[in-house]
């Protein structure tokens, strides 16, 4: 599906988000990432909560590009630092001016991973937004 795929595939690709096979959830992630869907933005932003599915969740949410931004902010409330930390990488790839406060807040923590990318991530945006 994620080849022949359409947002007609995105309902069912969803459903096997859930499912209790890695390599099937894992499947399912890249596959809504190549579609780049904004109904997938949530539940795959979801799954970078989840340790095992996070590294496949980042990579799909950065393939979707723009669309998962809001969604992927949202993670930067966590309180889980990895997941913050997560999004923080995400963005850096994917964020524009909007993620940018968000991102501040991050760096007032002053110490930790998440910050570290903060800072990297506040960087990267703000190099885009100077081309």
């Amino acid at each position: 599906l994620g080849v022949w795929g359409n947002s007609d595939s995105v309902p069912s690709l969803l459903k096997l988000l859930d499912d209790g096979a890695h390599a099937v959830r894992w499947a399912a992630i890249e596959s809504l990432g190549k579609l780049q869907d904004e109904q997938a933005a949530k539940p795959l932003a979801q799954c970078v909560r989840v340790n095992k599915d996070r590294p496949n969740a980042s990579r799909a949410l950065q393939a979707m590009g723009p669309v998962a931004q809001t969604m992927v902010m949202e993670l930067l409330n966590d309180e889980d630092m990895w997941v913050r930390h997560e999004a923080c990488n995400i963005l850096k790839v994917i964020g524009n001016k909007e993620s940018l406060s968000l991102l501040k807040k991050v760096t007032e923590r002053k110490h930790g991973l998440d910050v570290m990318a903060a800072e990297a991530a506040i960087k990267a945006i703000a190099s885009r937004s100077s081309e």
